[in-house]
């Protein structure tokens, strides 16, 4: 999957399907999905990280390894934002991004 920064188009893409689903405008796309995910930039790298977890606690520990880099602790059963660092359009733009790659490619992140 290509990062969203690499293409203008994708980018702003992400941002306004961040903005509107963090604005309740509309659905998020998690029900059943019982998992925690983290999403965060990939400094050296053209590919956003993607992992799932099966306990908060664990994707909590993942999401404060991952240092200052702008990222989210997302909660697959409700959609919601647990946790996010970075400024507000790279959490929109981190937030589209993740919720764009479930509904085209239902992927879920990598365990």
């Amino acid at each position: 999957m290509v990062n969203g920064k690499t293409d203008p188009v994708k980018y702003n893409s992400y941002v306004s399907a961040g903005y509107a689903i963090r604005n309740n405008l509309v659905q998020k796309m998690a029900p059943g999905d019982s998992q925690y995910h983290t999403i965060n930039y990939q400094p050296n790298n053209q590919v956003n990280g993607y992992r799932s977890f099966p306990t908060r606690k664990t994707a909590q520990d993942h999401y404060e390894e991952l240092g200052e880099m702008p990222k989210l602790l997302v909660s697959g059963e409700t959609g919601d934002v647990l946790m996010a660092n970075g400024s507000q359009l790279e959490i929109d733009e981190n937030l589209g991004n993740f919720y764009t790659a479930r509904q085209y490619l239902k992927f879920y992140g990598q365990n």
